[in-house]
């Protein structure tokens, strides 16, 4: 069996090869254009999955993490976005098909518009974005195309990665406290999970065949407001002085397009079915909050 990492130049791409590698489970991993030493060159937009994926066998598995992520970057590109995003990840899920082999899907709570309180796998997604869109339609896609037990959809609310470059709603709400004149939504509610938990789902997979459930939903027990989190860094932080915010509803806000007001994904199946155990939320954030002061001392 081999495991094969799309997107393994990202920090959940990156760790998941490294963890992998300690199983001593030979592992296939891409990039797009970071050059990853001893990867493998792959663009989803444009790449012919035969030539990488040629020896790709039923009992293998592909873990699809590339994307387009950022909903900024997706907004403001739309055609590359749909190419990678969308296009590129069906062709290469058409090619895993043929195969017969297992497939990860990494999805994202984006896929919801944030009208009901917590998100089951059983909800269904109406996505306010077009990132949300783009997994939204990958998601349809499995389901219509592949069969049980072949594929796993794992949504993931905010990965918190302790690498300082890693994007997160904690570095994110970091900077701009900062910046200054920045707004905090009172009523914007979420959770969030750290990289390695996420991690730790994804490896209970691995030598699951078949897959245990379609879609199953990857989130930290705690739910967090946007101007909770806000004060949370101004406590903790040693650059505390130089910030500063004010409340807001989250309606007051502007974005490039909407946004949910509530990303809260329910993990009890997770539990349930793979046995999961989440770290404490703000554990994680306080760690994050100690790596960004370091990196800026």
């Amino acid at each position: 069996m081999k495991a094969y990492v799309i997107g393994a130049t990202g920090h959940l791409g990156t760790e998941l090869v490294r963890r992998i590698e300690e199983l001593d489970i030979p592992v296939i991993k891409t990039y797009a254009s970071t050059v990853l030493q001893g990867g493998t060159k792959f663009d989803l937009s444009q790449d012919d999955p035969v030539l990488v994926f040629g020896d790709l066998q039923p009992v293998d598995v592909v873990f699809i993490l590339s994307a387009i992520s950022n909903p900024d970057a997706v907004v403001t590109n739309p055609i590359k976005a749909m190419s990678v995003n969308v296009n590129g990840t069906i062709s290469l899920i058409d090619f895993i098909n043929s195969r017969g082999s297992r497939i990860v899907f990494l999805s994202s709570v984006e896929v919801f518009d944030g009208k009901k309180e917590a998100y089951t796998e059983a909800d269904t997604p109406n996505p306010l974005n077009l990132y949300g869109l783009t997994k939204w339609r990958v998601e349809q896609y499995l389901r219509q195309f592949c069969s049980e037990g072949n594929f796993t959809i794992v949504r993931v609310c905010w990965n918190i990665g302790l690498t300082v470059a890693s994007r997160c709603v904690v570095r994110l709400t970091f900077e701009s406290l900062l910046s200054g004149n920045c707004r905090m939504a009172k009523d914007n509610f979420f959770n969030v999970i750290s990289t390695q938990d996420t991690i730790r789902l994804l490896l209970k997979l691995i030598n699951l065949s078949p897959l245990p459930t379609e879609i199953i939903h990857c989130a930290a027990d705690e739910v967090i407001v946007r101007s909770t989190l806000a004060q949370r860094i101004l406590v903790k932080s040693i650059h505390s002085s130089k910030m500063s915010f004010e409340e807001c509803q989250f309606d007051q806000l502007k974005f490039l397009e909407p946004r949910a007001r509530n990303n809260i994904l329910n993990n009890a199946l997770s539990k349930k079915l793979l046995g999961m155990d989440y770290q404490n939320a703000w554990d994680v954030i306080d760690a994050k909050i100690v790596a960004i002061d370091l990196s800026k001392q």
